[in-house]
C-alpha cells in the first residue's frame, strides 16, 4: 500500500514538474511571436512617421519658395515666376492630401494643423493677389501687402503648431522602442526563469529516479522522450533500452545548453550557437525549446541589425543635409562636398554627378571622385546617351554587377581594376529629374544601400530644386536690375534730347519773329515809297 502511494506521488510530482516547464516554454513561445508581430506593426507605423516629419518639414520649404517667386514676380514682371507659384502650390497640396492620408493611418489629428494649412491656404491666395495686382498695374498696392509681411505671423504659427507635434512624434518614437525592449526583456526573463527552474527540477527528478527501482525503465524511456520532445531533438534508437545515465546526462546537458545560451544572449552575443545543432536537427527542433531559443535569437539579431541600419541611415541622412546646410552658398564646392561624402559613407570608390541644365537640355558633369581623365573627356551627356542619360529618362534607380567592357576602371596602389558593381540614381523632385548620381565599388552594395541612395537623392533633389530655384530669381533680379539702370539711361538720354529738341524750337520761334519783323518793316518800307511817288 505505501508502496503504492509512493509511486502514485512520485508520477503526479512529475506531472506537476513536466507541468511547470511546459508552461514556461508555452510562454516563451507566445512571447517570442508577440514580439515578431510587434516587430512587423511598428516598422511600418515608424516608417509613416518618417513620412509625416518629412512632409510637414517641407512647409516652410514650399513657403519660402513662394516668396521668393512672387517677390521676384513683382520686380520683373517676367511671367516665369508665375509658373514657380503655381507649381509650389500643386506640390504643397499634393503633400497637403499624403499626409492626411498617413496621418488617418497613425489614428493622429495634431492640434493646429487645420489652422495651418487654411493660414498656408490663405497665404497663397494673398500671394495670388499680390500677382493680379501686379498684373493690372496696381504696383504700389502690391507693394503694400508685401510689406505687411503676413509671412513673418505665418511662420510663428508653424512653430506652435511644429513643437508640440515633433514631442509627439518622439514620444510614439520612444514608446514603440521601449514596448520592443520590454518584450526583449520578458522573452530573455522566461529563458532565465526557465533554466533557473530547469535545473533544480532536473535535480530532483534524478534523486527521485535513483531513489525508485532501477528496473524503471518506462521512467527512463519517458525522461527521454520529453527531453526529446520539449528540450532538444535528436535521433533515438528506440529499439534498445535507454541507459538511465546517459538519458540524465543528456538531460543535464541541455538545460546547461540552454543555460549557457540565454547568458549569452544577454550579454549581446547573438553569434552563439547550440552545441550539436546542425542543419537537419534545426529543422528537427523547430518546436523544441532549443528550437524556439534560436528563433529567438535570430529575432533579437534582427532587431539588432534593423536599428543599426536606421541609426545609420538617419545619421547619413542628417550628416548630408548638414553639408548641403554648409555649403549652400557655394554650389561649386557643395556638389564636390555632397558627392565625397555620400561616396566615403558607402565606403565606394567612385562617383560622379551630373546636374541637368534646362536651357542645353545636357547633363552637365558638376563633381566626380576617383575617376581617371579618360573616363570624363566627355563633360557633358545628352538625355537617352549612355547609362547616365538613360536613366535621366528612365527615372528609376539602375544597379549593374555586370559592368560593360571598359565602361570604367579604379585607379589604386594595385593599377587600374575594373569594379563589381555599378550604382546610377536619378535626382527627382516633384517627378521631374534635376540631376543623375553615378557611384562605382569594388564591394557589392545592397538593397539597403540603394534605399539610403533613393532618399538621399530626394534630399539632394529637394536642395537643389530650392537653389535652382532661387538662382533663377537672383539672375531675373540681376536682369532687372540692369533693364532698369538701362531705362534710366535711356530716359536721361531721352531727357536731354527734349531739352535740345526744346532749345532750337525756341531758337526757331525767335527767328521767326525777327522774320516776320523785318518782313513788316520792308512792306512799311515799300508802301512809303509808293505813296510817295
Amino acid at each position: 500500500m505505501f508502496t503504492k502511494l509512493k509511486n502514485h506521488f512520485t508520477t503526479k510530482l512529475y506531472s506537476v514538474f513536466l507541468g511547470i516547464i511546459l508552461i514556461l516554454v508555452a510562454l516563451n513561445v507566445f512571447f517570442i511571436i508577440s514580439l515578431k508581430v510587434h516587430q512587423a506593426s511598428t516598422d511600418t507605423q515608424l516608417k509613416q512617421m518618417d513620412q509625416v516629419m518629412t512632409y510637414k518639414n517641407n512647409f516652410l520649404s514650399y513657403l519660402n519658395s513662394l516668396d521668393m517667386g512672387v517677390r521676384g514676380y513683382l520686380l520683373t514682371d517676367n511671367p516665369a515666376f508665375i509658373e514657380t507659384y503655381k507649381s509650389t502650390k500643386r506640390s504643397q497640396a499634393n503633400e497637403y492630401n499624403l499626409l492626411d492620408s498617413v496621418l488617418r493611418e497613425l489614428d493622429y489629428r495634431p492640434a493646429k494643423l487645420n489652422m495651418v494649412k487654411q493660414e498656408l491656404n490663405d497665404y497663397y491666395d494673398l500671394m495670388w493677389k499680390v500677382i493680379e495686382l501686379r498684373q493690372n498695374g496696381d504696383m504700389e498696392a502690391a507693394v503694400d501687402i508685401i510689406k505687411q509681411d503676413k509671412g513673418t505671423p505665418l511662420w510663428e504659427k508653424y512653430v506652435t503648431f511644429s513643437d508640440p507635434f515633433n514631442e509627439y512624434m518622439a514620444k510614439e518614437n520612444a514608446r514603440i522602442v521601449k514596448d520592443r525592449e520590454v518584450l526583449i526583456s520578458i522573452n530573455i526573463t522566461l529563458q532565465i526563469l526557465l533554466g533557473l527552474l530547469g535545473i533544480p527540477i532536473l535535480l530532483l527528478v534524478i534523486y527521485l529516479i535513483h531513489s525508485q527501482n532501477k528496473k524503471n525503465v518506462d521512467l527512463i524511456v519517458s525522461l527521454q522522450e520529453k527531453n526529446n520532445e520539449l528540450i532538444f531533438k535528436e535521433y533515438i534508437d528506440k529499439t534498445k533500452t535507454p541507459d538511465a545515465g546517459v538519458v540524465v546526462k543528456k538531460l543535464i546537458d541541455n538545460i546547461e545548453n540552454s543555460s549557457h545560451f540565454v547568458e549569452e544572449i544577454t550579454k549581446g552575443n547573438f553569434t552563439v550557437q547550440w552545441e550539436g545543432m546542425d542543419g537537419d536537427k534545426k529543422l528537427m527542433n523547430d518546436g523544441t525549446l532549443a528550437g524556439k531559443l534560436i528563433q529567438m535569437k535570430e529575432t533579437m539579431l534582427k532587431v539588432q541589425e534593423e536599428t543599426e541600419y536606421r541609426s545609420w541611415f538617419n545619421n547619413g541622412v542628417t550628416q548630408l543635409t548638414d553639408t548641403l546646410r554648409t555649403y549652400q552658398d557655394n554650389p561649386e564646392e557643395l556638389f564636390d562636398q555632397v558627392l565625397m561624402f555620400i561616396v566615403k559613407y558607402l565606403k565606394a570608390n567612385q562617383g560622379s554627378l551630373f546636374i541637368h541644365d534646362s536651357e542645353s537640355n545636357k547633363l552637365v558633369l558638376k563633381a566626380c571622385y576617383a575617376f581617371n581623365r579618360k573616363k570624363y573627356l566627355q563633360k557633358e551627356v545628352a538625355p537617352g546617351e549612355g547609362l547616365v542619360g538613360q536613366i535621366f529618362l528612365e527615372k528609376e534607380l539602375l544597379h549593374l554587377r555586370n559592368l560593360p567592357k571598359d565602361y570604367t576602371t579604379i585607379s589604386s596602389g594595385l593599377g587600374d581594376s575594373k569594379p563589381v558593381t555599378l550604382i546610377i540614381v536619378p535626382l527627382i523632385n516633384n517627378d521631374e529629374v534635376l540631376g543623375v548620381m553615378e557611384l562605382a565599388s569594388f564591394k557589392t552594395m545592397d538593397k539597403e544601400t540603394e534605399n539610403f541612395l533613393i532618399k538621399v537623392a530626394e534630399v539632394i533633389a529637394s536642395s537643389l530644386y530650392v537653389y535652382q530655384n532661387n538662382e533663377k530669381t537672383r539672375k531675373l533680379l540681376e536682369v532687372s536690375q540692369i533693364q532698369a539702370e538701362e531705362l534710366r539711361s535711356q530716359e536721361e538720354e531721352m531727357r536731354q534730347n527734349s531739352e535740345e529738341l526744346q532749345a532750337t524750337q525756341e531758337e526757331m520761334t525767335r527767328q521767326k519773329e525777327e522774320l516776320e519783323k523785318e518782313l513788316a518793316d520792308l512792306r512799311a518800307k515799300l508802301s512809303y515809297e509808293e505813296t510817295s511817288n
